[in-house]
């Protein structure tokens, strides 16, 4: 089998800004005193608003697309018809179907190349797979990357920015591929670690996390950005939002904040293998918020919405069949979306909820706005979309602040007036300008789509492991 997820085809980054330094949880875990956090003006009136009118956030997670592909000509958005490739040449971007089966390589080593340096010109030399399909039937387009999908067939996410806050200056944390964008939508880092898990150079395995198989192990990053071949095991012990939710005491009666994270489980490949972020996390793989805080499978978020049962903070892992990832061949990603934001819409919990739809990674397509530099030779990496709906959303508002996966930690930070982890976080905003707590709450309706609850409800995932993710 083909590994071309590891093809070298880059240096490591060039990255030139100053970094930010920022408190939050100590290497045990234990909070840093706030006077060594990074501002949180917890006395903002912003923040006393937000945490009057808050009180659930949804993280709704999909996979490897970007900002361009999915939102080309947006009105108001930051979005080109043409790209640069390696050579100079100027392609324009052309129209796919969401459910165009094929894979580019989008490693670290493939972001650095394309990013190149600022140039954005290099997805042409990334390699590209097509899973059940061979040369010449299926060779290397080099312009396969200048693609954007089709508006018709993502209607819902269409309407759903239209209607509420798109923002178009969204950057993945880390310059990334699955494993690690889960894992900085968790905790704000990957304890360095680059690519996905594997058993040997070039090889890679599933499951991800504490549950790969003995031997595996990781890439990493040194502190110059040089790549180490034979890093750790895809199992860390670092602090989580989740952590912070555990140590913050809430009511009269004293519990912690409750959180839950929504995923197919890790048995057979669905999504679970390779996407539940919390697998690789010690505490939480081998305690007992294993059962009682990861729930699966992933429309056990549907079911919890209508027994009043949504937690304080939540995560949404897709399974492949509705993740929008481009190997899975199926076009339901969006009515997926469109089902769980219909849920929270029509529930009691509308009022209160901000709900903020990402996508993991860019999955190798192009881009052409240049991430923002930190002195991180990690990240942040390439343009992704972000999609907030809430009664608070500015209503039709394209948001141009930079954002980062660490944005959205901060946000539930302010919310629930928590520490900072110290990790992306920190130099991430606060999301606040995607919000207008002084305006009349928007009214839900509900958002048009193909699919209904009972069909995500009713739908067994029946798919074979790509190359790569």
């Amino acid at each position: 089998m083909k590994r071309l997820f590891f093809a070298l085809v880059g240096a490591s980054a060039a990255i030139l800004v100053a970094g930010c330094a920022g408190g939050g949880l100590s290497s045990s875990g234990s909070a840093i005193p706030s006077g060594q956090m990074n501002s949180r003006a917890l006395g903002n009136a912003n923040y006393v608003a937000l945490r009057q009118h808050i009180k659930h956030i949804v993280i709704i997670v999909q996979e490897n697309r970007s900002f361009e592909n999915l939102f080309e000509n947006f009105p108001g958005a930051n979005t080109v018809t043409s790209g640069k490739m390696h050579d100079g040449t100027v392609v324009p971007l052309h129209q796919i179907e969401l459910e165009k089966k094929f894979d580019i390589n989008h490693s670290y080593q493939a972001g650095v190349s394309e990013i190149d340096n600022g140039k954005m010109d290099q997805f042409d030399l990334q390699s590209q797979d097509y899973p059940g399909c061979a040369p010449p039937g299926c060779a290397m387009d080099p312009k396969a990357p200048y693609a954007f999908v089709d508006r018709n067939e993502i209607q819902p996410y269409w309407n759903m920015a239209s209607k509420y806050t798109l923002a178009d200056e969204m950057f993945q944390g880390a310059i990334d591929a699955s494993f690690v964008s889960h894992q900085f939508l968790i905790a704000g880092q990957s304890d360095q670690t680059i690519n996905i898990p594997l058993s040997s150079p070039g090889h890679f395995v599933i499951p991800w996390g504490c549950d790969s198989p003995p031997g595996s192990f990781m890439q990493e990053l040194d502190a110059h950005g040089n790549i180490i071949e034979n890093g750790p095991a895809p199992c860390f012990s670092y602090p989580t939002l989740a952590t912070l939710l555990d140590a913050a005491l809430h009511g009269s009666a004293g519990s912690p904040l409750p959180w839950r994270y929504y995923s197919p489980p890790v048995a057979g490949f669905s999504g679970g293998d390779t996407w539940s972020a919390f697998d690789a996390i010690t505490q939480v793989r081998y305690g007992p918020e294993w059962t009682r805080n990861v729930s699966t499978p992933e429309t056990n978020v549907l079911q919890d919405i209508a027994n009043n049962n949504l937690a304080s903070v939540s995560w949404v892992i897709p399974n492949i069949n509705n993740s929008d990832h481009q190997v899975a061949g199926t076009n339901t990603g969006p009515a997926w979306v469109a089902s769980v934001v219909n849920a929270i819409g029509t529930s009691q919990y509308w009022k209160d909820t901000a709900i903020f739809i990402t996508w993991d990674d860019w999955g190798g397509f192009y881009d052409h706005v240049v991430p923002p530099n930190y002195g991180d030779p990690h990240g942040p990496g390439l343009r992704v979309p972000l999609i907030v709906v809430s009664p608070f959303a500015r209503p039709g508002y394209v948001s141009h602040v930079t954002h980062e996966f660490g944005s959205i930690l901060h946000f539930a930070e302010a919310t629930y007036n928590l520490p900072s982890l110290g990790t992306t976080d920190a130099r991430g905003d606060d999301l606040l300008d995607c919000f207008n707590f002084s305006q009349p709450p928007i009214p839900f309706s509900v958002i048009p789509a193909n699919r209904s609850r009972a069909f995500f409800v009713a739908q067994r995932p029946n798919y074979e492991p790509p190359d790569s993710y």
